[in-house]
């Protein structure tokens, strides 16, 4: 009976945990902003950079919104990989912003995993999504990253066709 109870729990648990990554891969994406959303739909982008290779390219919204609820963000990036957005970062400064922001991903996708009790680093692995929030133990900040990892099978085999062009 106690084996009962005990596999009751944990399977609660992990389905628990689970329907809160399911709707991280629901939202798939940062705000309005879905992840493989092509370039030409966003019309207030500013480059920052391009890799070498063309494939990559990243931006900031020239209007970005720099809030999220009583949060203040900053630092909004967004990456685009072939012309489709790939991953979405931003940061906060200090302890009140930081702890507001990890709160928000919290309550929306459960606690996160978090590989040392004593690191503000915390892990949330979706189907497709993968999210992420470090803060810094001496400012307070923090930075979020948001990607989705449904081309990273194409992003591989560019990378292996590019270093195969490689002449040494």
């Amino acid at each position: 009976m106690k084996s009962l109870l005990v596999g009751t729990i944990l399977l609660f648990s992990i389905i628990s945990f689970g329907q809160n990554l399911n709707d991280l891969d629901a939202k798939n994406g940062f705000r309005n902003d879905i992840f493989g959303t092509p370039v030409e739909s966003f019309s207030t982008l500013a480059v920052l950079e391009k890799s070498k290779d063309g494939y990559n390219v990243y931006y900031k919204k020239t209007d970005e919104n720099f809030s999220l609820g009583d949060v203040e963000i900053s630092d909004v990036y967004y990456s685009f990989y072939k012309g489709k957005l790939e991953s979405i970062s931003f940061s906060t400064k200090g302890y009140a912003n930081s702890k507001g922001i990890l709160d928000i991903l919290k309550s929306n996708y459960g606690s996160g995993y978090q590989s040392n009790k004593y690191m503000e680093k915390y892990y949330w692995l979706g189907k497709t999504i993968v999210l992420s929030y470090t803060e810094n133990s001496t400012s307070r900040d923090a930075k979020v990253y948001i990607s989705t990892n449904v081309n990273k099978a194409e992003q591989e085999k560019d990378k292996k066709e590019s270093i195969a062009k490689v002449k040494i």
